[in-house]
């Protein structure tokens, strides 16, 4: 009989909705609940507010802004947040996903709260600022998304479509809209200084105001064209409710240039039919907007010896406070992703897998050592010797969550994202079963 095969599939997956709300994290739970009841009230927003503003929209009474910021250091979790999100409010008629969602220790279970979401909200494409181009303005990729997202929608609905029945790309709101992503290219991405040279005093000085024309005109036709466009793809007569557009934007911190012109974007154009959900690392972020300030107040200097080390000790701390205030008004909400407790590591397991699956408790517990005078008496396995305490306490048993990391020296090594923990978990799976094969090899020779 060969012994060959049996061995657990090496290929790590990447990160994808779980399939259950026991394979979320505490924070994870957290998180979505919080997305989940933010959305809620920006749907519900829309359904108040159908008409458009009497009043211009730097004097309205109810400007809010409808963003959320995921916040978590690489492989915390967040795009795995995201993706189930998504499957959560994206209703899917062959599947009962959202049905494993409800908690029976909640009064109101996450597939409550996303329930009322179905149908109400048009998810993007996913805008991942690393790798987007120089050229390409942040407002532009956002309406070439919503583009995409609105055909995409059409041919997802179901309705009967008679032959000469009129298409998407016959309906005057959304051929507005495609006129629209004309006007934020000019406005967004002029090459007017380029220009200048060519142009005599009073063309550049008509170019120029043109210009600004069209920047001025960008919200409130923005605002506009989005209520007509979430009219013109739900069309069906079922649903004659407006439509919400989730934008997640990822990896906001790994591009600072564009980083900082797309939360400047967010402060000045916040259209109420758009929500924005950004996920990276907030505290690179911060660093970026106070470097920003700090580059620029430093330019308009003429001469730096004239400063002494007060007044510039002075000029940084002022910066810094700015710099801060600055960022909460364009991050109102931040979402944390912090890293797992160890109780949440040894119950680990790769998401998406068998729940028979072992838990990294488990497998480092098959870890096991032969006896060996410099370990305690008590210490025969990987598990026992990671949370063996060297001080020693006379509260009686704690609580892992109570663990301190000074007290239990081999507990820190763990303290690591869950990208980490999927690789630690496939490793020591692969390691333990190839010894049971070499055991069993030598066993049967």
């Amino acid at each position: 009989m060969s012994n060959q095969k049996q061995r657990p599939l090496m290929l790590r997956a990447e990160a994808f909705p779980v399939p259950r709300t026991s394979e979320l994290t505490h924070h994870q739970h957290l998180g979505l609940r919080q997305l989940l009841l933010r959305l809620q009230e920006a749907v519900e927003y829309l359904d108040l507010h159908a008409e458009s503003p009497t009043v211009p929209a730097w004097l309205s009474n109810e400007r809010y802004m409808r963003l959320a910021f995921v916040n978590g250091r690489r492989g915390t979790g967040k795009t795995t947040l995201m993706t189930t999100l998504v499957r959560l409010i994206v209703p899917d008629p062959s599947s009962n996903y959202i049905e494993n969602f409800n908690d029976m220790d909640q009064n109101e279970s996450l597939s409550d709260l996303a329930r009322p979401l179905h149908n109400r909200i048009v998810v993007l494409d996913p805008l991942d600022m690393e790798p987007l181009p120089k050229s390409t303005p942040i407002l532009a990729a956002i309406m070439a998304r919503l583009s995409r997202a609105a055909r995409d929608f059409e041919t997802g609905n179901k309705t009967p479509r008679g032959l000469l029945d009129p298409t998407l790309d016959d309906d005057r709101d959304f051929i507005r809209f495609q006129q629209f992503q004309a006007q934020i290219a000019r406005a967004l991405d002029s090459n007017l200084v380029d220009r200048r040279g060519s142009l005599d005093r009073e063309q550049y000085g008509q170019a120029v105001m043109e210009q600004e024309n069209d920047r001025l005109r960008i919200w409130p036709t923005l605002n506009d064209v989005l209520k007509h466009l979430s009219k013109a793809i739900g069309s069906d007569q079922n649903n004659r409710k407006r439509h919400l557009f989730l934008v997640p934007v990822d990896d906001v911190d790994l591009n600072p240039k564009r980083c900082l012109e797309l939360l400047r974007l967010l402060r000045s154009y916040s259209p109420p039919q758009l929500f924005f959900l950004l996920m990276g690392q907030f505290d690179l972020v911060k660093s970026i907007v106070k470097l920003s300030m700090a580059k620029e107040y430093d330019e308009i200097r003429a001469h730096k010896s004239e400063y002494s080390g007060a007044t510039d000790k002075v000029l940084q701390r002022e910066i810094a406070e700015v710099s801060a205030a600055n960022l909460q008004k364009m991050v109102p909400n931040v979402i944390e992703l912090p890293p797992l407790s160890i109780d949440d590591i040894m119950r680990f397991r790769p998401p998406g897998q068998n729940r028979t699956k072992k838990s990294l408790r488990e497998l480092f517990t098959e870890v096991t050592f032969e006896k060996n005078n410099a370990l305690p008496a008590k210490v025969t396995n990987l598990y026992e010797l990671l949370i063996f305490n060297r001080v020693q306490s006379n509260s009686g048993k704690r609580m892992s969550s109570g663990f301190q990391l000074s007290e239990y020296p081999g507990l820190g090594a763990f303290r690591v994202s869950l990208r980490r923990l999927v690789d630690l978990s496939m490793h020591l799976e692969e390691a333990l079963q190839e010894e049971k094969l070499e055991i069993n090899s030598e066993e049967s020779g």
